[in-house]
């Protein structure tokens, strides 16, 4: 997988959340806006500080399925 592929490819009804520490943003994708609007970076700066997205999946809420 290419750096930044896994930012927009959620799996089924998965969804992702953005990997900085405290940040609780989930949506099916961290968009390159969110990364300079919230966290006052690229996401390639946040994927090599903090790695890329977690999966999460929907269970009748969410659950984090890839740490």
């Amino acid at each position: 997988m290419k750096t930044g592929e896994v930012w927009c490819t959620p799996v089924g009804e998965s969804f992702l959340a953005c990997p900085v520490p405290d940040c609780k943003h989930i949506a099916p994708i961290i968009t390159k806006v969110h990364c300079r609007m919230h966290h006052n970076m690229e996401r390639d700066e946040i994927e090599k500080k903090y790695g890329g997205p977690r999966i999460v999946k929907m269970n009748g809420g969410f659950t984090n399925v890839d740490h």
